[in-house]
C-alpha cells in the first residue's frame, strides 16, 4: 500500500510548498498528492485554490494573474517544474491533481511537455474531477497514468474509471466499501482514498485492501 501525502504533508507544513513536498520526501511517503493550476502567462504553479483569500489574504484570482505578477503577492507558490527538478532523482512519485477550469488545452499540453522534459512520467499520476481531462490525456499520451476522482458512491464504479479511460479511483474515504475495492481489483484497476488523518482509520482502510492512503500527516 503506497502513503501518499496530501498537499505535500499539509498537517506539517505549508500546503503544496516545495518545502511540504519535500518534508514528505524525508518522511519517507511514497507519493506527495499536489494541486496544480496555470498562472495568466501559461506557467504551471501547484496550489489549490483558485484565488489567494484563504491562504495570502487577497482576492485576486491565480487566472488573472501572470506569475510575475503572483510573487509580488507571494513568493510560497512554486512552479510545477522547480517540484520535478527538487524531487526528479529521490525516491518520490506526484500524485498531480489537475485544478484547471479556463484553459484546459493549455495545461494538458503543457503539462505533458514539462513531464517529458524532465524525465518524469513513469512517476506520476494525474487525476481530476474532470473525467474529461483525463480522457484527453489518455488521447495524448496512453502511457500516463489517470484517476478519477470521485466525492459520491456510483452505483458502478469501475463504469466511472471505463468511460475517463482511467487506470485508477481516487475516492473520499468515506464512500469506500469492500464492494467497490473488490470490484475495481477485479478489473485491474487501483483504489486510492482522501483524506485520512487518523491511524484509527488508516488501519482500518488498509485492511479493507486500499491501495493507496491520501494523508496530511505521517500514520504508518
Amino acid at each position: 500500500m503506497k502513503k501518499i501525502g496530501h498537499r505535500g504533508v499539509r498537517g506539517i507544513k505549508p500546503e503544496n510548498t516545495l518545502e511540504s513536498i519535500l518534508e514528505a520526501v524525508n518522511l519517507g511517503f511514497d507519493m506527495a498528492e499536489i494541486d496544480i493550476q496555470m498562472t495568466k502567462d501559461g506557467k504551471i504553479i501547484v496550489f489549490h485554490d483558485y484565488d489567494l483569500k484563504r491562504l495570502f489574504n487577497s482576492n485576486k484570482k491565480i487566472s488573472e494573474l501572470t506569475y510575475e505578477e503572483l510573487l509580488t503577492i507571494t513568493d510560497e507558490i512554486p512552479l510545477l517544474k522547480e517540484v520535478i527538478k527538487n524531487i526528479k532523482d529521490k525516491n518520490m512519485e506526484l500524485n498531480i491533481e489537475i485544478k484547471e477550469l479556463f484553459q484546459k488545452n493549455g495545461i494538458i499540453e503543457e503539462l505533458i511537455y514539462l513531464l517529458e522534459r524532465y524525465s518524469f512520467k513513469e512517476k506520476v499520476l494525474i487525476s481530476s474531477f474532470d473525467h474529461v481531462i483525463l480522457k484527453e490525456i489518455k488521447k495524448r499520451d496512453k502511457m500516463l497514468k489517470t484517476a478519477v476522482l470521485v466525492v459520491s458512491r456510483p452505483a458502478d464504479p469501475v463504469s466511472v474509471i471505463k468511460a475517463a479511460e482511467a487506470d485508477g479511483y481516487n475516492s473520499l474515504y468515506y464512500f469506500m466499501d469492500k464492494e467497490i475495492i473488490s470490484e475495481c481489483h477485479k478489473h485491474g484497476y487501483f483504489v486510492n482514498i482522501w483524506t485520512v488523518n487518523t491511524k484509527a482509520e488508516a488501519e482500518y482502510y488498509k485492511n479493507m485492501g486500499v491501495d493507496g492512503i491520501i494523508s496530511d500527516y505521517n500514520l504508518f
